[in-house]
């Protein structure tokens, strides 16, 4: 009983090191620029190819998040419920992570830097053994959603 909980919970295929495919992704740049981030900013973020490193235990998906210029580690319990995490460059966010069948989805809820809410949502998912598609939706004070979908794969 208690390995059918864990194995509801937790999706090992998706642990280990998923380096970001450039040529067989989409630009965050409009994602990025709507939440009100510099040119600067937007361009060191496009420039990188970022390792996500993923492990997984029964209630929860650690993420390390690794690039040239920056390092972060998301742990997202995944029971669906908001918690507070302050990122350096973007503030409080109140984030929430839950599998959805076979899709990590977390949302965030932030405040833009013009004082504006929005919501950045993630769906993490297999392609294949190899392969994790990362679809990043933002959706801004008006309604205007921005897509971008992210390949990643594995070391």
């Amino acid at each position: 009983m208690v390995l059918l909980l864990a194995t509801a919970f937790a999706n090992p295929l998706f642990n280990g090191a998923w380096t970001l495919d450039p040529k067989a992704s989409e630009s965050m740049g409009a994602i990025l620029g709507a939440q009100g981030l510099s040119w600067i900013e937007r361009t060191l973020a496009e420039s990188g190819t970022p390792t996500h490193t993923i492990e997984w235990s029964e209630d929860r998906a650690t993420v390390y998040v690794q690039s040239g210029w920056y390092r972060r580690i998301d742990e997202h319990p995944l029971d669906g419920v908001a918690r507070s995490v302050a990122y350096p460059r973007i503030g409080a966010v109140d984030v929430s992570a839950e599998m959805r069948g076979d899709v990590l989805y977390t949302r965030g809820d932030l405040t833009l830097r013009d004082g504006r809410p929005g919501i950045l949502e993630s769906f993490r998912e297999l392609a294949d053994a190899e392969t994790l598609v990362m679809t990043m939706r933002f959706t801004s004070p008006d309604g205007e959603v921005l897509e971008a979908k992210r390949v990643f794969r594995r070391e």
